[in-house]
């Protein structure tokens, strides 16, 4: 039965990847893998009495449960109440998938080995799908995100995601959590495994996730004195700060067109926007209410506000108004000051950080991830803290 159980796992995490079948959107989009949910409790109920005795995952459970039923409360003040219930039920089936995450990793722990070897397998799996994608783009054979961006004005390769920003996250965060496990077993993740997922992430073009890939290798380089592998980095920042136009006649338009020019930059347009929505209807306190970004579509029709904007601390604004924001920001000192190692410290503010810019907080496959990560950080803290 354990067999069948671990095999259960590894087929949701290989699905969690398909935008079709696991997106839930803010607007309530329920796809076949939620139906996986009962059976995915089956597994925890057979293993109840190990459930009953995980107390150390109690403050995670009350501080979501507090946000959800404040989320929820927001339905009564709410402009657009019928995208308040949808995001509701939602964001509780995303926090039922965290949550059985959770629990099914205390239940195998015993298997941490065979884990940590599927998830970097999957990592790689999907590095050199990434770059197959992009080939079979090349020669007109495969379809591919934002064609005419992008290296040789291919695209950017999505695979299973819907958008390429949502194809690095996973790549990104998947591959920290399987550094932090390998130190924790005793192993080294490679050079060349490395040199692979940047490689898939300069193919895929998201600034900031190739940002927080580099910075992240910078700190592991620093923690381990591998000064010497700091070189390349070095003299690109040389570049950078000595001749800028050298980069923006070299690197694709995607990577420097809202440096070059900020006016082109959506993000600040949404600000913009959304602010000064909260301001006409005198809701700057309270917000809008959760999931009633829709309600602006008919102001602005030229932007599609019915999902999300690339602006997280604008949209929980937007939301929930100044104590929503306000909220939001005592939960991350609290948690910046009271997580310890600097390791997991560092991957939590690139994960806030990306929240911010791409919005992957709605979707199934960001909690499979944060289930990951808040496992791996209540059970190896002790390796990771100098």
């Amino acid at each position: 039965m354990l067999r069948i159980e671990f095999f259960f796992f590894k087929m949701f995490v290989l699905l969690s990847i398909f935008h079709d079948v696991v997106f839930a959107t803010p607007v309530g989009k329920f796809r076949l893998l939620h139906f996986c949910i009962p059976v995915m409790y089956v597994i925890v109920f057979r293993h109840i009495k190990v459930v009953v005795r995980m107390k150390k995952y109690r403050k995670y459970f009350i501080v979501l449960f507090s946000a959800l039923c404040y989320g929820g409360l927001t339905y009564f003040t709410s402009k657009f109440q019928s995208g308040t219930i949808r995001i509701f039920f939602s964001m509780i089936l995303n926090f039922a998938v965290f949550y059985f995450f959770l629990f099914f990793l205390e239940i195998h722990k015993s298997r941490i080995g065979q884990i940590l070897l599927f998830l970097k397998k999957f990592v790689l799996f999907l590095c050199v799908l990434t770059l197959l994608q992009w080939v079979g783009a090349l020669i007109h054979i495969v379809p591919i995100s934002q064609p005419g961006e992008g290296f040789l004005a291919v695209g950017r390769p999505d695979l299973f995601f819907n958008d390429p920003n949502w194809l690095a996250f996973y790549i990104v965060f998947a591959y920290m959590m399987v550094d932090v496990m390998s130190q924790w077993c005793g192993l080294n993740v490679s050079s060349r495994y490395r040199l692979v997922v940047f490689i898939a992430l300069l193919f895929i073009q998201s600034r900031i996730l190739l940002l927080c890939f580099v910075m992240h290798y910078v700190y592991c380089v620093a923690k381990y004195r591998k000064t010497w592998s700091l070189i390349p980095f070095v003299l690109l920042l040389l570049v950078c700060f000595t001749d800028t136009s050298m980069l923006i006649n070299v690197l694709p338009e995607r990577l420097v067109y809202d440096l070059v020019d900020s006016d082109t930059n959506p993000r600040w347009l949404d600000v913009v926007n959304i602010s000064g929505e909260v301001q006409w209807y005198h809701r700057e306190v309270f917000g809008m209410g959760w999931g009633s970004l829709g309600s602006i579509a008919d102001d602005f029709p030229y932007r599609n506000y019915d999902i999300t904007i690339n602006v997280w601390p604008g949209q929980i604004y937007f939301d929930f108004g100044i104590v929503g924001v306000c909220g939001f920001a005592l939960v991350f000192l609290y948690t910046i000051f009271k997580v310890k190692g600097t390791t997991f410290k560092v991957i939590f503010v690139f994960f806030i950080i990306n929240c911010c810019f791409h919005m992957p907080g709605y979707f199934l496959f960001t909690w499979v991830l944060l289930g990951l990560f808040v496992y791996t950080y209540k059970n190896s803290v002790k390796v990771t803290v100098k």
